[in-house]
């Protein structure tokens, strides 16, 4: 048997679904959407402090009046931040 997760979407119900996962031994587990993210680990380790991290620095620049970012300058100020997440110690 396989074990699938699946958040409470409503084409998750289909009944061509259905008849897949029985014929091929597949148990459905039904969760809320709004908690699928804590089954993640990637979201919960990386890419939620990540997503922090970021929007500090969009607000950062919003009060100070920088509406607009070049690509360049994107990429500089998000690795600077992926580097804060992203390091040996949370691998």
């Amino acid at each position: 048997y396989y074990l699938l997760i699946l958040n409470n979407y409503k084409s998750h119900y289909s009944a061509n679904f259905k008849r897949y996962y029985k014929e091929n031994k597949i148990i459905m587990l039904y969760i809320l959407a709004h908690i699928s993210y804590l089954l993640q680990p990637l979201n919960i380790r990386y890419f939620r402090p990540l997503k922090k991290a970021y929007s500090r620095e969009i607000k950062y620049l919003i009060r100070y009046f920088i509406t607009y970012i070049f690509k360049t300058k994107f990429f500089s100020a998000f690795y600077i931040i992926f580097k804060a997440i992203f390091i040996k110690s949370n691998i």
